[in-house]
């Protein structure tokens, strides 16, 4: 199905019934990510699945890409679907756009799942290499997006995953250079939701990988521990789903359950 948001159409599935449970995939990915947790899932829940802006079949935003527009296109996606809450798991990028849906739509949050994802805004070392991704995504975008895809398997899965690698390889190379750029400069852009997520009375859950190097999981850890916020760090690094689908099913399962 496809809603048409500014114009742009933004696909998303719609699967099952219960209480709702929405999918937000990742940069330079697409709502397909989900597809080996959806049969799982389904059974008990109604599970949405969704190309956010720029990615898979969903166009650009007419009005805007920040984290708050593509929140906002997701809302109007629930609401089409007459959702009134749901909880959410994002991976990566996926996980910022939850956090500015529950900042926008905090009473329709039933819980937030980040899966190699952060509350924290970037850095300033993070804001200049999403710049310096930019500078070459100008000049030899498949080049970079070939060598930026290996570098989030772990070293020691790498061997072991080379058809998922590849795939993940073509379904970025399928994100335009347009949607690259404009997903850099949002999610550098992007407010610190830390504050937001420790407080917040909904349920909180944060799945790290244990190798992820864009991500510190001693450090986000130590930070959210003991502020009614699960952590746990898996064995993996940032393509958790890929790398460690099993383990990373059975606290799908543990979050859904209340």
């Amino acid at each position: 199905m496809a809603l048409s948001i500014m114009s742009k159409p933004l696909n998303y599935t719609d699967v099952g019934n219960g209480e709702v449970l929405c999918l937000l995939h990742g940069f330079l990915e697409n709502k397909e990510i989900w597809n080996p947790f959806i049969g799982k899932l389904s059974k008990k829940h109604r599970v949405i699945t969704i190309d956010l802006a720029g990615h898979g079949e969903s166009g650009l935003l007419a009005a805007g890409n920040t984290m708050v527009d593509m929140a906002e296109a997701v809302h109007s996606v629930l609401i089409a679907c007459g959702i009134a809450k749901a909880k959410f798991i994002g991976h990566s990028m996926g996980g910022y756009v939850a956090l500015a849906y529950a900042e926008k739509f905090q009473q329709e949050v039933m819980g937030v799942l980040l899966l190699n994802s952060t509350p924290e805004a970037d850095t300033a070392k993070r804001k200049e290499l999403r710049q310096h991704g930019i500078r070459v995504a100008k000049t030899n975008y498949e080049a970079l997006i070939s060598m930026s895809v290996v570098n989030l398997f772990t070293q020691k899965f790498r061997a072991n995953l080379e058809e998922e690698i590849q795939q993940t390889k073509i379904t970025a190379l399928g994100t335009s250079q347009e949607s690259y750029i404009i997903g850099q400069e949002a999610m550098a852009l992007r407010a610190d939701y830390s504050d937001l997520f420790k407080r917040a009375s909904f349920k909180k859950k944060i799945i790290l990988g244990a190798q992820d190097t864009l991500l510190d999981s001693n450090h986000l850890t130590l930070k959210f521990e003991n502020k009614d916020v699960e952590v746990v760090v898996l064995e993996g690094g940032h393509m958790l789903h890929l790398e460690n689908p099993n383990d990373l099913a059975e606290h799908f399962n543990i979050f859904i359950k209340d």
